[in-house]
């Protein structure tokens, strides 16, 4: 026969797989959604341009190459996160843009690398971090208005001059 407390624990057993699978439901949402603007701004720049090819490697394929420098991987961050003029963003909205791109990705910790990028453009003014994320919810950034303007321009990229956004 059945306990109660062999049902409360079935039921907190339950409970927790709903949570992680909860959890990887809004990272593939999260993934959707950046995708789906990236799509959306692609479609737009040219109507009649082919799929991208965004599969990894095979195993038998060659490795991606490494980035130059960490210097041309954060350039290429920059660049992503401003095509996020309107939008929120996460680290895996950019580290979709930046694959959509072609851009070469570092063989480890890539959201990492974004993460410490939108931290210094966060230290700089250049992005606001509109929610602080928590397990497995990510944190959300917003680029800012006079930002978006000196990322246009090529400042903020190394080696420029940044005009701090009063908020």
């Amino acid at each position: 026969m059945i306990s109660i407390a062999d049902l409360v624990a079935l039921k907190e057993h339950i409970t927790a797989d709903l949570g992680r699978a909860r959890a990887e439901v809004d990272r593939l949402q999260a993934q959707w959604d950046a995708a789906d603007i990236i799509e959306k701004r692609l479609r737009a720049e040219a109507p009649t341009q082919a799929p991208l090819n965004l599969t990894t490697d095979s195993p038998g394929s060659a490795a991606r190459p490494d980035p130059a420098s960490s210097t041309a991987f954060n350039d290429s961050v920059r660049d992503a996160v401003a095509t996020f003029t309107a939008e929120e963003f996460t680290t895996a909205n950019v580290e979709t843009a930046l694959r959509a791109r072609g851009v070469a990705m570092p063989k480890n910790s890539v959201r990492a690398r974004i993460a410490s990028v939108l931290a210094d453009m966060e230290s700089k003014q250049l992005v606001t971090r509109t929610y602080r994320g928590a397990g497995s919810a990510p944190s959300r950034f917003r680029l800012l208005p006079r930002a978006e303007n000196s990322l246009e321009k090529g400042e903020g990229a190394s080696g420029g001059t940044l005009t701090p956004s009063m908020h």
